[in-house]
């Protein structure tokens, strides 16, 4: 399996239910983008909430007591918003990577799909973040890292 099947929430089960409907299984398994996404779909469902997925906010504005949502021709008031939008999606290289020898693989771990994408012989990840971690579990299996 390739890293993007393998990847997992950094919290246990116990942590990533919804108020009403407890998250399946063991409370301290970690569980999967699958099973997290199946989740949020159950939920949604039972709860009959009216998700709509890739719509895209145009303009978030308050009010001193409430938000005003846009997006496009729809708009929406609410008491809270949350912004889920992702911690690190632009992915940063530092200045030095310029300077390393052409003949070394270099990989982001916004690109990095499995140990296949990398040479023969030892690995070095740099960082120390749940992506980093899971990088490192994975190329240990084919590769000294």
């Amino acid at each position: 399996m390739g890293l993007a099947s393998q990847s997992r929430l950094f919290t246990p089960a116990k942590y990533n239910g919804l108020p009403g409907l407890p998250f399946p299984g063991d409370r301290l398994a970690f569980p999967t983008k699958d099973q997290q996404a199946d989740y949020l779909e159950d939920y949604a469902a039972r709860f009959h909430l009216a998700v709509r997925p890739s719509t895209a906010v145009t303009r978030l504005t308050h009010d001193g007591q409430r938000f005003h949502v846009t997006a496009g021709a729809q708009r929406w008031t609410a008491a809270n918003v949350v912004l889920a939008t992702g911690a690190c999606h632009l992915p940063k290289t530092p200045g030095f990577a310029a300077d390393l020898p052409s003949d070394v693989v270099q990989l982001h771990s916004h690109t990095c799909r499995n140990p296949a994408q990398l040479k023969p012989g030892p690995v070095l990840l740099v960082g120390a973040g749940n992506s980093g971690a899971e990088i490192a579990l994975e190329t240990s299996r084919s590769h000294d890292t």
